[in-house]
């Protein structure tokens, strides 16, 4: 919808620069009217000349206001419907480069899963190991036995990394003392 009070500062200016210039031709035609009405009155001979001079020439200058607005106005419509062109042009280019982006993304991120599967299917399955080491027990409780508990044990979080592709098949715990001689097989 048309805001009048919502213009660009430029339409604005033109606007005002046209009804000053109309005002100013308007004002020009009363006192050139009321010139040639007083000089009728006190009987002085007019000639046709006269009497169109300055009517003629403010309606001139009205007219020529009228046109150079309008011609003002149009340069201003089509000055924007150029920068209008010029931002859809960059916004497209923009995009083209986005999307070439995108599709270059897509095809190394698809080659790279490709070369992943492709050495995962020569490698076969991989262990993942993480190991810890784990202070020891100390019993809280004063029940007078020193052996140490499940609940007086010290809690311990294992965290490896995995592939995003893994497949986790099996899970194994293996736990001995620092000072054992068993295998870790064994343990």
């Amino acid at each position: 919808m048309f805001n009048p009070f919502n213009l660009d500062d430029r339409v604005t200016a033109a606007a005002l620069a046209a009804t000053g210039t109309i005002i100013g031709a308007l004002i020009q035609l009363r006192v050139a009217w009321r010139k040639e009405v007083a000089e009728r009155a006190r009987g002085a001979p007019m000639t046709k000349k006269s009497r169109r001079g300055p009517v003629a020439a403010v309606l001139v200058l009205l007219l020529a206001a009228g046109v150079g607005g309008f011609a003002f106005s149009q340069s201003l419509v089509h000055q924007s419907e150029r920068d209008s062109a010029a931002l859809r042009g960059e916004l497209r280019t923009q995009l083209d480069q986005i999307n070439a982006t995108a599709a270059r993304l897509e095809l190394a991120t698809m080659s790279e899963r490709a070369q992943y599967h492709a050495d995962d299917a020569h490698r076969g399955p991989e262990a993942v190991t993480v190991t810890t080491t784990v202070g020891p027990c100390h019993v809280h409780a004063p029940t007078g036995n020193s052996a140490c508990t499940e609940q007086d044990a010290q809690r311990v979080t294992l965290c490896a990394s995995v592939p995003f592709s893994a497949t986790v098949s099996d899970t194994t715990l293996y736990a001995r003392p620092d000072d054992s001689t068993l295998p870790w097989s064994d343990s």
